[in-house]
């Protein structure tokens, strides 16, 4: 009986593959060792001691501290009027493997190797801040500490919404009023996300006080010119740099008028109770106001006139 050297060749072929397969396995597994090579060969599966790995060589990493670049300690989900924030954070391994060194991310970008207490600096808005710590044997935290703040560096701005005076008129800015009262109502706008905590007021450069809106200033003010400032604060105390500002003239005291010259149609000066024969007369007159502006007055604004007790209507002099 004769084999073909082609059939021969494969029956070799198929007995030698698995003798090498073994050798060249039981070489690989002398090396690396079997619960190595396990978790190796398991990258696309479920090894079977993976939860044990999870659960007793992870390392274990603890934010301790947060302070801000004005030096406050923020808590987790806390607001800082601060760019910059200082996180200082520690690790343990639960097999007493010595920590190698961390690994911190922000707003969710790649984990890089970074120290406890190095200062940390982000625009306004809210982050994220994880830490996680490797140990020599090269296994990392599974479980990342987190830290979660709101940053506003931004002053709220505030508004003088009106301004109404003790006689119910509407006074505008730099305008005038006969009331030794006025009702402020004024809002604030925080723009950086934390709110607005309280507003503060003054008037004519007074200590600022707390208030709220709206303010009234009783019949306690004083025939001149006055200065009202608001200003807000938001919850992580930035106060606003430029107050808003109200400023108006109060003045209580009538102006006085005078009739300086009375001069009849045949240009006669008459006298007050004399006679004249002549149908036409002009008449001269002026005012005085010592109110408002220390005693200069708020000023003129027109004059009135009748005669024999009709109505009095507009009129300048003469």
């Amino acid at each position: 009986m004769r084999f073909s050297g082609k059939l021969h060749l494969s029956r070799y072929f198929f007995v030698i593959l698995p003798i090498i397969s073994c050798m060249l396995f039981g070489y690989v597994l002398s090396i690396i060792g079997p619960d190595q090579f396990e978790f190796d060969f398991m990258v696309f599966g479920q090894s079977p001691n993976e939860k044990k790995i999870n659960d007793e060589n992870s390392p274990n990493t603890v934010i301790i501290s947060a302070t801000d670049g004005n030096n406050n300690l923020i808590s987790n989900n806390g607001s800082t009027a601060s760019n910059s924030m200082k996180f200082a954070f520690s690790g343990t391994d639960n097999q007493g493997v010595t920590i190698s060194h961390f690994e911190c991310s922000i707003d969710g970008q790649a984990f890089v190797t970074c120290l406890s207490t190095n200062t940390i600096n982000v625009a306004d808005g809210t982050h994220t801040f994880r830490v996680r710590s490797e140990d020599k044997d090269r296994i990392k935290d599974l479980t990342p500490a987190s830290f979660r703040w709101t940053v506003d560096a931004t002053p709220p701005a505030t508004s003088i919404n009106s301004a109404i005076d003790g006689n119910n008129n509407t006074i505008s800015s730099n305008g005038n009023s006969q009331s030794t009262s006025m009702k402020f109502i004024f809002s604030g706008t925080d723009t950086g996300g934390v709110g607005v905590d309280h507003f503060e007021c003054n008037i004519d450069n007074s200590k600022f006080v707390t208030c709220t809106s709206p303010f009234i200033f009783p019949n306690l003010l004083k025939d001149g010119t006055h200065t009202f400032k608001i200003r807000s604060e938001d919850n992580v105390g930035n106060i606003s740099p430029s107050p808003a500002s109200f400023t108006w003239t109060v003045d209580t005291v009538p102006s006085t008028t005078t009739i300086d010259r009375v001069i009849n149609g045949n240009k006669s000066t008459i006298t007050n109770g004399s006679n004249t024969g002549s149908k036409s007369i002009t008449f001269t007159f002026s005012a005085n106001d010592t109110g408002g502006k220390e005693d200069r007055g708020v000023g003129i604004n027109h004059f009135e006139c009748n005669i024999d007790n009709s109505k009095f209507v507009t009129c300048t002099s003469p």
